[in-house]
């Protein structure tokens, strides 16, 4: 008992002379067990071990004040990272806060409008938009507008058939270069053990590179070129880009000035703004242009659209590329535009089918006239109707509810994903929300369909209302896919669908 009281005294004097906090709790001695403290400075009371107390600087309220705001207006945003602080939403705040601060502010992307609530510390190197960000290193974002200034023809993220492993395992190289057998890592800090454990355990990363090296040059590539990026610098990076590939290429000439205000810029925005000023251009262009998949130019203009940076339409996208590939006269497309639009005008209730059908023309030719004519006041043709793709929404009875002019709508309007809905059409899921979905197609409006069930040798055995009524009672999960002609029979049955 005499030693736990001289424990005690010893470490109240140790915490009197520090000045900073005060045991109020019961004292545990150095059992590692958390006591009840009190912070002198602004009386929060907080749970701390003997030992870390000792430690501590701050309390945890005061830790956050301290790491938050900013005593030294030099150490505020608006001086040490000034391009940064223009993004905030109130720019007061700039000099409050460190570019460390885990304080959550509002920031607003200039370029698309979106207001995002982050801390300064969660932004990596320069401000990045959840909607129009493209998701590309500053050191990648660099030396493709080095590229570009150089005009030099590469291929990004490249995949070799040699690279590919069994599974969806592969090395992946930053660029190739074709016409010097070249290929080039960007080397950012993970490299060289900066930020390590950020992106992964440093030794497997280094193993990882010096495996896509040896592989590489084991394939016949003549030039593997390593670009020291760890610190994510113009001036640095621009030395390294220098140093390694003076060898190659002439490059005397070139405006950094121009490489490095591009580096800056989004590509989603650079995609959406180019798309916009040359609205004729096919994906598969705009896709060489930018030396991106098709996929990712048509998400990034998708994503353009939804804010307003640019008119993007994936039905008049691909329409239009069927038209360039038949290479359509002009004057001929603009007489059809106009007597197409002035038909469907006065027939509304007709179906692209139908009018297909009239004009003896293709269904494409057909929905890119009418678009056109939409866009030019000629029509009133709607995105999604009469694209002969109505969505039909049903109970489980089988009794129809509505219908919807696409997937995307039947979506918004019932709070579920498209690609669900798209599974219930194609027979890979029974339901969706207690709800059955079919194609126009497949499954005519305001028919109530029964299933019938039939033996091996053709003999009627009962009717079901609907095929899930005939799942329920029979336990057999196949019925959908028999009825339909995919499969031949289901739990030991033939199964017909009978439209009453």
């Amino acid at each position: 008992m005499k030693y736990y009281e001289k424990r005690k005294q010893t470490f109240e004097r140790k915490l009197e002379e520090r000045g900073k906090f005060k045991l109020i709790g019961e004292y545990f001695g150095a059992n590692g067990k958390k006591m009840l403290f009190e912070c002198l400075s602004c009386g929060d009371k907080f749970k701390r071990n003997g030992g870390d107390i000792l430690r501590s600087k701050y309390c945890p309220k005061c830790f956050k004040v301290a790491n938050t705001t900013v005593n030294n207006i030099n150490k505020s945003i608006s001086r040490t990272h000034p391009e940064l602080a223009k993004r905030l939403l109130h720019k007061k705040e700039g000099e409050l806060y460190s570019r460390y601060s885990g304080q959550k502010l509002w920031w607003k992307c200039p370029d698309c409008g979106t207001e995002v609530k982050r801390s300064p510390k969660s932004f990596n190197n320069e401000f990045s938009c959840k909607v129009c960000s493209d998701g590309i290193s500053y050191p990648n974002k660099f030396f493709i507008s080095f590229l570009r200034e150089a005009k030099i023809d590469y291929e990004p993220e490249k995949v070799f058939v040699w690279s590919k492993f069994e599974g969806s395992y592969h090395f992946r190289y930053d660029f190739y270069i074709k016409s010097k057998n070249m290929i080039i890592e960007i080397m950012g800090g993970q490299h060289y053990g900066v930020n390590d454990g950020w992106f992964g355990n440093r030794d497997i990363i280094l193993k990882t590179d010096i495996e896509k090296e040896n592989l590489a040059k084991l394939h016949g590539i003549s030039n593997y070129i390593k670009i020291d990026c760890r610190i994510s610098e113009a001036s640095f990076m621009k030395k390294s880009i220098i140093k390694e590939m003076k060898i190659f290429y002439d490059l005397k000439d070139l405006n950094w000035k121009n490489i490095k205000s591009n580096s800056l810029k989004s590509r989603v925005i650079e995609v959406c703004e180019y798309y916009k000023s040359h609205e004729d251009i096919s994906i598969v262009k705009l896709a060489k242009i930018f030396n991106l998949t098709r996929d990712t130019v048509s998400k990034y203009l998708r994503r353009g659209s939804d804010v307003g940076i640019c008119n993007y339409s994936p039905i008049w996208s691909c329409v239009h590329q069927f038209i360039i590939e038949q290479s359509i006269v002009k004057e001929d497309l603009e007489k059809d535009i106009r007597l197409i639009s002035k038909y469907y005008n006065e027939s509304l209730e007709k179906s692209i089918s139908e009018i297909s059908f009239e004009f003896n023309m293709d269904k494409e030719r057909i929905i890119f006239c009418l678009l056109s004519g939409n866009r030019d006041s000629l029509c009133e043709f709607p995105k999604y109707k009469h694209l002969d793709k109505k969505i039909l929404q049903f109970t489980e009875l089988g009794e129809f509810i509505t219908s919807f002019d696409s997937t995307e709508i039947a979506g918004k309007s019932l709070h579920v994903t498209e690609s669900t809905i798209n599974r219930v059409c194609s027979g890979k899921a029974l339901m969706c929300k207690n709800y059955i979905f079919r194609n126009n197609s497949e499954y005519p409006r305001g028919n109530k369909k029964s299933v019938c069930q039939y033996n091996l040798n053709g003999v009627f055995i009962k009717e079901y209302p609907s095929i899930l009524n005939a799942i329920k009672e029979t336990g057999t999960t196949g019925i959908y896919n028999a009825a339909h002609g995919k499969t031949k029979t289901s739990g030991g049955c033939v199964w017909k669908i009978y439209n009453k």
